[in-house]
């Protein structure tokens, strides 16, 4: 299983008391992406929760994520892109020419794909060939997810001694990867150490990854703090970040964590540590104002 958790603490320059106001716009699809019926009680649940919040993952026209489907390359661009917040660049990415030949220009990810081809995630075999259609390996994810931490610029690959049990089964192109990442947190084996490099990789899984390589980036959470006040009713809630007091207008589609655990504003009380994530994928999704 490839699993993980954290964000980066929210900094605000200017004063040593500063007020923040936040207000989360609804964004009612993805909502109902993040609160379909067949996460619930998945062992990834909360994680596809925040990867919605995030834009990571949608649901389907039918309302449903299925998280345990097998994810395909095209669909790890896709979800690649979205996670560093390239959403217009890949729209614009669609209206040039293809650079894949089993790419062309009316596939839906044509501009995901030549978007990750210029990030130097997917390169294609000698082919020139994408295979946007079949299912990606976990020795495949492995690879194109250190060259996002490489495009990053958050660490370079190497300098790591983890390693699984069938460690003999990693292909000798995905091992470099696999054990970077495998130790920095962001890939983990099964309960018997095992990687199983030749497996698909499931949608589930691959939001996970992209989640600890924010992590890694320290972009994962939009505020960390341990709440001071809050009130249900209006939506106000106050964080204290350092020697800061922060006050964030929440309405019912902000996304909030305790533990873990996805909570709703009335199940939080003063003195919780909780994260904070503003729904991602609308432009003025969110506005914010410093008031000394």
């Amino acid at each position: 299983m490839i699993l993980g958790e954290r964000r980066r603490q929210g900094r605000i320059r200017g004063g040593a008391w500063v007020r923040l106001f936040v207000v989360a716009v609804l964004v009612a699809a993805l909502a109902g992406a993040v609160q379909a019926g067949d996460i619930e009680g998945h062992w990834a649940e909360q994680y596809l929760a925040e990867g919605g919040g995030h834009g990571i993952v949608r649901g389907y026209t039918d309302g449903t994520v299925r998280p345990d489907a097998p994810v395909t390359r095209a669909e790890f661009a896709t979800m690649a892109c979205r996670a560093t917040g390239e959403e217009e660049n890949a729209a614009v990415a669609a209206r040039l020419l293809p650079v894949f030949a089993d790419v062309p220009s009316d596939h839906w990810a044509l501009g995901y794909f030549r978007l990750s081809h210029e990030m130097g995630l997917v390169q294609g075999d000698q082919d020139s060939l994408a295979h946007p259609d079949d299912p990606i390996t976990r020795a495949e994810l492995a690879v194109i997810a250190a060259r996002l931490v490489i495009h990053l610029r958050l660490q370079s690959l190497g300098g790591s001694s983890a390693s699984f049990a069938d460690q003999a089964d990693i292909p000798s192109w995905a091992a470099p990867a696999v054990a970077s990442l495998a130790g920095q947190g962001v890939l983990k084996g099964d309960d018997r150490g095992l990687f199983r490099p030749g497996d698909t990789t499931t949608r589930a899984e691959a939001v996970v990854v992209l989640l600890r390589v924010l992590e890694m980036q320290g972009s994962r959470w939009d505020l960390t703090g341990e709440v001071r006040t809050v009130n249900a009713e209006t939506g106000l809630m106050h964080l204290i970040l350092g020697s800061e007091d922060v006050a964030v207008k929440c309405d019912q589609t902000t996304l909030l964590f305790k533990n873990g655990v996805r909570v709703f504003l009335g199940q939080v009380e003063p003195g919780a540590a909780v994260r904070v994530l503003f729904r991602k994928g609308k432009p003025g999704f969110a506005s914010v104002a410093s008031i000394r």
